[in-house]
């Protein structure tokens, strides 16, 4: 929702056929965190190594801001 905080929650893990799995899920700011993944999508193709990083365009043109950046392996790799 405009003027709203989302929290928001990418992963992605290497599948044992070689394959990617891309997963994501969002969420408004002071309720639950949904159990399940809302975006889920495979990759053939291995990611390109680097560092992580975020970018948003707005549907408006108005700032977009974002805060509380964290990067982990995530559970189960």
């Amino acid at each position: 929702k405009s003027g709203e905080w989302t929290q928001l929650r990418l992963q992605i893990a290497k599948l044992k056929d070689g394959g990617w799995k891309v997963t994501g899920k969002a969420w408004s700011r002071g309720t639950t965190e949904p159990k399940d993944w809302t975006i889920v999508a495979e990759e053939k193709e291995e990611p390109i190594a680097g560092k992580a990083s975020i970018l948003g365009s707005p549907f408006a043109g108005t700032p977009i801001a974002f805060d509380d950046l964290k990067v982990e392996k995530a559970a189960g790799n």
